[in-house]
């Protein structure tokens, strides 16, 4: 059975939601659904991602660990999850099962610049082909 996934009637979003620790700037998502497996659905996020970088800061005599985002690594994260059991025409809906799966792109040297690195997160998913890239039966795994 050939599973066709499409792009959800909302398209791609801008999303307010936090996706990790590591997330810097916005994200922004698609959601993917297949009339033939109802209550399936596909949602990817994709924004800046730098991991958490210790600096060692003195201060009165006293040394101690400093963090922040390590922006010299800075990179775009995805995020895609996976649910079953959701109604996306019912606002009150709620999935029953999902499972999310994090995923580093790819991506050309983004020099620290979030900016940079979330312009490069929606080309990423607005360019998704549902048929080549997502690749899900529809069931709990």
């Amino acid at each position: 059975m050939v599973v066709s996934w499409v792009m959800h009637e909302s398209g791609v979003l801008d999303d307010e939601g936090q996706h990790g620790d590591e997330q810097r700037g916005p994200a922004c998502s698609a959601r993917f659904v297949n009339a033939d497996l109802p209550g399936a659905v596909i949602t990817v996020y994709a924004y800046a991602h730098a991991p958490e970088r210790e600096n060692t800061v003195r201060e009165d005599g006293l040394e101690y660990a400093e963090y922040g985002p390590d922006l010299d690594s800075l990179g775009v994260e995805s995020l895609i999850e996976y649910a079953t059991g959701w109604d996306l025409n019912d606002p009150d809906s709620q999935p029953e099962w999902t499972r999310e799966v994090y995923d580093g792109l790819d991506t050309w040297p983004l020099n620290g610049d979030v900016d940079k690195a979330t312009t490069v997160a929606r080309v990423w998913i607005r360019s998704l082909d549902p048929q080549r890239d997502l690749h899900w039966n529809g069931k709990e795994f």
